[in-house]
């Protein structure tokens, strides 16, 4: 299959590999390349235990800049640089050596995230599998999030998780015209949840209860939420959740506020 037209270039991670327009490539002998590039770092790294960037096949690719985008919150990189076959592991730059640079920032963050959680990094060249972050919240609300999709999104359909944020749907450079359709579609005000998370959206309370909640994040790992909780045929409940310092990482964060509500209605 040839490829469509549009200027780019295709380096190795030694250098320039080629210099075409796209009608000129023929995508498949880039992918043999690349597969060939792979079963090579394979093998040599079956010669050690330990791998380094280097170790791996890498592939830097140069883009054509969409002058027609006028926002500030995209960035756009005319360089991006990858690891063959763990393509999510990339960089981008304004230059070759700056997408290579960011792709080593992000390989030492992967590298060390793995130690941290007592993983091995996957054998250069082989085959990785994309990790989906968890869905268990927009699933428990598999029609709300359909109609979410269609309405607000405006989408026919889109795949959303728990850690989806209202950013992953458009290119400017704030929420504000998703969340004033969400209150206009819903009569919710969401503007409050920072992250925009659609895990914070539906986190929803146990069959037959209701619940009014007041969220809030800021700097530092600080995450609140301060809700009022009906039980049903009961008293309502009060209950207020205030974490900081300690946790980056807000799907850990907004697990831990979802294991207190469980706490919560396991007493009732």
């Amino acid at each position: 299959m040839s490829a469509s037209r549009r200027d780019f270039r295709v380096f190795s991670s030694d250098g320039v590999f080629d210099n075409h327009s796209v009608s000129d490539i023929d995508f498949r002998f880039i992918g043999l390349k690349n597969e060939f590039c792979a079963w090579w770092k394979w093998f040599l790294s079956l010669l050690k235990q330990d791998w380094k960037l280097s170790d791996y096949p890498i592939s830097v690719r140069e883009h054509e800049i969409d002058t027609s985008y006028v926002g500030t919150r995209l960035k756009q990189h005319r360089y991006t640089a990858q690891i063959v076959n763990w393509w999510v592991i990339s960089g981008g730059g304004n230059t070759q050596l700056e997408a290579l640079q960011e792709l080593q920032k992000r390989f030492a963050t992967v590298t060390a995230e793995k130690a941290k959680d007592g993983k091995k990094l996957p054998r250069p060249g082989t085959h990785v599998e994309i990790e989906f972050a968890s869905r268990d919240r927009v699933d428990a609300h598999a029609e709300l999030a359909e109609d979410f999709i269609r309405r607000v999104l405006n989408l026919d359909w889109a795949f959303v998780s728990d850690e989806s944020s209202l950013r992953d749907f458009h290119s400017s450079d704030d929420n504000h015209d998703l969340i004033a359709k969400i209150n206009v579609v819903y009569g919710v005000d969401v503007s409050d949840i920072e992250s925009a998370s659609f895990g914070r959206f539906w986190i929803a309370p146990p069959a037959g209860w209701k619940i009014g909640d007041k969220t809030g994040s800021g700097e530092r790992g600080t995450t609140n939420v301060l809700a009022i909780i009906w039980p049903p045929h009961e008293a309502p409940v009060l209950v207020s959740v205030y974490l900081t310092g300690a946790l980056p990482d807000s799907a850990r964060r907004n697990e831990i506020i979802a294991a207190v509500g469980r706490s919560v209605a396991a007493m009732r």
